[in-house]
């Protein structure tokens, strides 16, 4: 690999190495023209990174601006010549769009259906990791359990449930003619705002979705054990949140093998995704399938909005990884590494520090506010303070 790929990771921080520079110059030329937005969801690299990387391509002139990201001479002879990348085609599927699953023209109108609840979903709280995700990515999720015959005539159980998926797969058997479609639906989740929410739609849809406060860190109370067939969760995007909700799914779930789960994550490096499947595979939780990609989201920008989606099923060595409470820190992403961002002002060029003991503790609330010197809500990220108080470009 180029020591110019090799330098570019190591400036930046980049923990997918010289591979990762070169799968986004390869994906760059491919398209030939891409925003960084659009290069973060195909690369599943962070926002925050790819800022990074693109200011040493730039630097290098190997990158340049153009309504978008594109090769410059230079980069182009350094990604045939060195990289001996020379071709464009694209042989994903123009219709799925990688996720395997497709919302037809019967479907549309679940999407619209779903729609029109946006506007009374409730404002996430960040500091739960709760980003809920599109009314497709809700459909498409229903649809891939509906696929894999984890549906029809299923007790399923969602553990924490920001994203509504529960009404979707609730409104799912309604568009498919089949108002039960599934034999019990339980939502168990800490936000009583997200609860109302839920239970508003369903008594408006005429459908029956079972819903109940509980905090996750504690076990789950007892007619919820060993109950259901199918778990769904879209947990904290740490291993230790990934294993706590996951642990709480299997003790829901009947203890027999064969009991189906899906699980969304946010997109990692290779070593800290290494660590979530150990963790899975510590479960005794078999992995069916990982689509990366597969989720959309209502912001999430550093993750360009996306994540990834696990097909996993229990087998008879299945236990729960935390069976008993959790007492301890770093459940949310926030707890686990507090952070502060550097923010710049589009318009006034103030900078403005984001986090934890700072007036603004997220960026969405930043931008909710706008700019305190001049009102504006667009912010460049321009690195994060690190314990130490070194400015890092990570993500």
């Amino acid at each position: 690999m180029s020591d110019l790929l090799e330098d570019i990771a190591r400036a930046t921080a980049l923990r997918e190495g010289a591979a990762g520079v070169a799968l986004v110059l390869r994906t760059i030329y491919r398209t030939q023209r891409i925003t960084l937005r659009e290069l973060s969801r195909q690369t599943h690299l962070p926002l925050p990174v790819l800022a990074a990387v693109r200011r040493e391509l730039e630097r290098t002139r190997i990158v340049d601006r153009q309504a978008g990201l594109v090769l410059t001479p230079h980069g182009r002879d350094f990604v045939e010549q060195t990289l001996r990348v020379r071709t464009r085609h694209d042989a994903g599927c123009p219709t799925c769009h990688g996720h395997g699953i497709v919302i037809d023209e019967e479907l549309a109108s679940l999407v619209r259906r779903l729609e029109l609840y946006g506007s009374e979903l409730p404002q996430a709280d960040v500091t739960l990791d709760q980003t809920p995700c599109t009314p497709q990515t809700a459909v498409r999720r229903a649809l891939y359990m509906y696929q894999a015959g984890a549906l029809e005539g299923k007790r399923i159980i969602f553990l924490g449930d920001d994203d509504a998926i529960s009404v979707a797969v609730a409104m799912l058997g309604k568009t498919l003619g089949y108002r039960h479609l599934c034999r019990q639906l339980t939502v168990v989740e800490t936000d009583r705002r997200f609860l109302r929410y839920i239970q508003d739609i369903a008594r408006a849809e005429d459908v029956e979705i079972e819903c109940l406060e509980h905090d996750l860190r504690q076990p789950l109370p007892e007619p919820l054990l060993d109950h259901y067939d199918t778990f769904e969760t879209d947990p904290p995007y740490t291993p230790d949140g990934l294993a706590l909700f996951v642990s709480r799914a299997i003790s829901a779930a009947k203890p027999e093998p064969g009991q189906q789960g899906f699980v969304s994550f946010g997109m990692q490096p290779p070593d800290a995704f290494l660590e979530v499947l150990r963790r899975v595979v510590t479960m005794g939780l078999v992995v069916q399938e990982v689509i990366p990609g597969f989720n959309d989201y209502r912001g999430a920008s550093i993750l360009a909005g996306t994540s990834q989606f696990l097909h996993v099923c229990t087998s008879r060595q299945t236990r729960p990884f935390y069976p008993s409470s959790w007492d301890g820190q770093g459940l949310y992403t926030g707890g686990r590494a507090p952070r502060v961002r550097r923010y710049c002002c589009g318009q006034c060029r103030t900078e403005l520090l984001v986090g934890r003991g700072h007036e603004f503790q997220t960026i969405e609330v930043l931008q909710e506010r706008g700019c305190p010197r001049c009102g504006c809500t667009r912010f460049r990220y321009s690195g994060r303070i690190a314990a130490e108080g070194q400015t890092r470009q990570d993500g």
